[in-house]
């Protein structure tokens, strides 16, 4: 439809006023090769970006355009003397300009910088579609090695890693469950806190999280802190075991509360060590007062 002997799509990044040749065909040019990393300082296509409208450029001057474009330089080094571009719209953003070029003289009309535009407009909604889809595509890449490298730590480290949604249901609970508690994690994860704390320590987590859901309907709360409590839990032997416990809120973009994020870790021997402390402190206080 339209005749050129070199075309050209130049991708604009607005937030980092960067450009560079995403497409080429036809006459390879210095500097014009796809994936070159273009300035647009100087350049046509900073016109085209800044004026958001097509320009059809058939200099009977060189010397004159070039130094209103200097980086038309290189264009017309290479034989081409008439050029054609257009800016790339999405959303009402220019994203890249195409360029049409030939080495005939006045090579372009009106009429083939309104079908130009009109070409323009396709081609801005396949690129933005594009771009939306591999940035889809990265950020799933992205959020699966993110979920990959937690996932990961979460199943080799020595602490209970577990989570709680609002309803106070086990989500999820990390492998450590079977070292600590003896249940596997499809047991652990069928459990509820009923079955996993014993009742004093099931009444002070639940006064907990009272509390804390008191705290963030007044909207003073600081979002990102953490409660440490020590809590009885049960083993699958029936044995009693105590555990600290690091409870976090997990939200959701809109910071709104999804769940709780839940760290234990086995005290069992140091509460039998601060137990015997103070066995013994109480029997030297009981001789001092014999003596």
């Amino acid at each position: 439809l339209i005749p050129f002997d070199s075309l050209t799509i130049n991708l604009y990044n607005f937030q980092e006023n960067t450009m560079c040749a995403a497409y080429v065909s036809g006459l390879d040019i210095d500097g014009r090769r796809k994936g070159d990393p273009l300035v647009p300082g100087g350049s046509l296509s900073e016109a085209v970006i800044h004026s958001r409208t097509g320009l059809r450029i058939q200099p009977a001057s060189f010397d004159e355009i070039v130094g209103q474009f200097p980086r038309l330089s290189p264009i017309f080094q290479a034989g081409l003397r008439s050029i054609l571009c257009v800016p790339l719209i999405s959303r009402d953003e220019v994203i890249g300009v195409l360029h049409f070029r030939s080495k005939k003289q006045n090579a372009y009309t009106e009429q083939d910088l309104r079908l130009a535009e009109r070409i323009g407009m396709q081609i801005a909604g396949a690129i933005a579609n594009a771009q939306m889809f591999n940035d889809l595509i990265r950020t799933e890449k992205f959020l699966r090695v993110s979920e990959e490298k937690y996932r990961l730590i979460a199943e080799n480290t020595a602490d209970l890693i577990s989570v709680l949604d609002m309803n106070l249901r086990f989500t999820y609970v990390s492998p450590a469950t079977m070292r600590l508690r003896g249940f596997t994690v499809e047991e652990a994860m069928g459990q509820s806190l009923e079955q996993v704390l014993t009742p004093v320590s099931m009444q002070l987590g639940l006064t907990v999280f009272e509390e804390e859901m008191q705290l963030e309907a007044s909207g003073t709360a600081e979002p990102d802190r953490t409660r440490i409590l020590e809590l009885e839990e049960y083993k699958k032997d029936g044995s009693i075991i105590w555990v600290e416990v690091s409870l976090s809120f997990l939200r959701d973009k809109d910071r709104k509360l999804v769940g709780i994020l839940i760290v234990s870790r086995d005290i069992s021997e140091r509460k039998r060590v601060e137990e015997e402390k103070q066995i013994l402190q109480e029997r030297l206080q009981h001789a001092d007062k014999m003596e």
